[in-house]
């Protein structure tokens, strides 16, 4: 394999895997599911929030939240609509 086709297969692998990034960022439970898993790595809950938020904002160009408030108050409805 050439240099150039090496370079060619790694950049369409990151393009896979960002593809896949994506595609759970715009589904709200998809958002909900990459908050979680970050939770371990950050010291508050709002750094995660804010980690996930800076991610999408990345990929798509715009917050999917406007802050952890508003991300916290979605959150909680679709905790308490589960629980009935």
């Amino acid at each position: 394999m050439t240099p150039e086709e090496n370079a060619l297969r790694l950049r369409i692998q990151k393009l896979e895997e960002e593809a896949e990034v994506m595609k759970r960022l715009s589904a709200r439970q998809g958002f909900f599911e990459m908050y979680y898993e970050a939770l371990p790595s950050h010291t508050t809950y709002e750094s995660a929030f804010n980690s996930v938020n800076e991610l999408h904002f990345q990929l798509f160009g715009f917050y999917r939240y406007s802050d952890y408030v508003s991300f916290k108050n979605v959150i909680n409805y679709y905790n308490r609509k589960k629980q009935k």
